[in-house]
């Protein structure tokens, strides 16, 4: 009988430049939905497009240890953009993210989210 592992030491994940696909994203961020170690993740220049980006805002929603989240040369437009910053609402953890236009997230309206990223100083004014 297979036994389910978890890891429970790795804190930082590169995985950039992998052209990682549709399932190998869905994996990736189910994984991260129960990971509680994993600080930083790196998952620039992998083709990520607005459906994917969906699946990383769904993990980011209940995920309780990432801190910094990089994405850069991604294409994930702005339903991704948005379903992420959704995601920021329940997220309280999340302090940096690397490659996305954070001006969408430093409306008034999200003045919690706003006030979360200033204080970090990954914004600059």
């Amino acid at each position: 009988v297979y036994k389910r592992q978890v890891n429970t030491s790795l804190q930082q994940l590169y995985i950039g430049a992998n052209n990682i696909d549709e399932i190998g994203t869905s994996t990736i961020c189910e994984a991260l939905k129960i990971n509680t170690h994993l600080k930083k993740l790196y998952m620039s220049f992998n083709n990520i497009c607005e459906e994917r980006a969906i699946a990383i805002s769904e993990f980011l929603r209940v995920n309780t240890s990432l801190k910094l989240l990089s994405i850069y040369s991604t294409k994930i437009g702005n339903s991704g953009v948005c379903a992420i910053k959704n995601a920021l609402e329940y997220n309280h953890t999340l302090k940096r993210i690397n490659g996305i236009d954070v001006g969408d997230l430093l409306s008034d309206e999200n003045r919690q989210i706003r006030k979360r990223f200033l204080t970090t100083k990954c914004c600059k004014k």
